[in-house]
């Protein structure tokens, strides 16, 4: 199960900078379009010189250059993470926030033993959602095994019964609750 999660991983960053690529394919079209459209057959008079596809292409290579090794080096230190990090032993519970736009999956992550003082209770988006046999566990109590960020000290990969689950990255994705 293990081996599935981090292929499942792989496979959904290679989609990730894909996408990212595409953006990248964009902002080069954009620059083209500044300096010479004639390259992609289109007609000079409409975009040669206008500053509107220099910002857009500007915009979009940046833009895609950073998210191509953001994206592939988060999913590398997660794995690292899974690799050489001693799990904690907690609870885990799943959590689905839906409105029009999205659907974003939630861990809330406790103590085992709550009787422990200063314990935390974390609430931790996922990056991806979980699997199909994840899903019918949401709202339930489940054992897990969290391994930690040693760097943040925040989670970063939660092992449970059903498979692996991915902490997304940045400082908001993972919160604190006393």
């Amino acid at each position: 199960m293990k081996d599935r999660d981090l292929r499942r991983l792989r496979r959904h960053t290679i989609f990730v900078r894909s996408i990212i690529i595409l953006v990248l394919i964009f902002g080069i079209i954009s620059f083209i379009l500044y300096f010479d459209p004639f390259l992609i057959n289109t007609p000079e008079e409409q975009y040669k010189g206008n500053l509107i596809w220099l910002i857009v292409g500007m915009v979009f290579v940046v833009f895609a250059v950073f998210s191509f090794f953001f994206i592939g080096r988060w999913s590398r230190h997660l794995v690292w993470i899974f690799h050489n990090v001693v799990p904690v032993p907690m609870n885990l519970v799943l959590k689905v926030e839906e409105d029009s736009e999205a659907t974003q999956y939630y861990a809330h992550l406790t103590p085992i033993d709550m009787k422990m003082m200063n314990q935390k209770i974390w609430r931790i988006a996922l990056w991806g959602p979980p699997h199909q046999n994840g899903k019918t566990h949401i709202g339930r109590d489940i054992k897990a095994q969290v391994y930690f960020d040693p760097k943040s000290g925040r989670p970063a990969v939660i092992e449970s019964k059903f498979g692996l689950l991915w902490a997304m990255a940045g400082s908001g994705a993972a919160e604190k609750k006393d």
